[in-house]
């Protein structure tokens, strides 16, 4: 008798996230303004800082904080606070039930229809179709 032959089928699955220790945040860095400014923003972003409290926290002018973070990483520290707030919120999103005002909170927006606003800038869906569509992609 003729069999076919079973050929295993290879499905990629692609990640939702990649889970960030804190080492990995890390950026190795000359600079040590610039060094302890992404420290700062890393563990003050969620807490509604903004470019004053790091710039104030530095010691440093404005100006002068702005040219190291373009220098160094190529964005503005207020970009880094919105990366490093972004990447609490999608963490939020995806690991619990949490009400979108509480998402934004936690994630240093103070109100979630400026959170809702730019996540959609960013992203292209709201945070709340963001989370639906990343548990689809779990479900499957």
């Amino acid at each position: 008798m003729r069999r076919e032959r079973n050929v295993p089928r290879v499905v990629l699955v692609p990640p939702l996230r990649v889970e960030e220790r804190s080492s990995t945040g890390a950026h190795r860095t000359s600079d040590p303004v610039l060094g302890e400014a992404l420290r700062f923003i890393r563990a003050n972003a969620c807490l509604g800082v903004g470019v004053d409290a790091v710039r104030s926290h530095l010691g440093v002018s404005r100006r002068t904080l702005e040219g190291v973070f373009q220098r160094g990483l190529g964005r503005s520290p207020y970009r880094e606070i919105l990366r490093v707030r972004f990447d609490r919120a999608v963490d939020l999103l995806l690991t619990s039930d949490r009400k979108l005002d509480d998402v934004a909170r936690r994630s240093g927006f103070s109100r979630v229809s400026h959170f809702s606003a730019a996540f959609r800038k960013r992203y292209g869906c709201p945070p709340g179709a963001y989370r639906s569509r990343a548990r689809q992609r779990q479900t499957r």
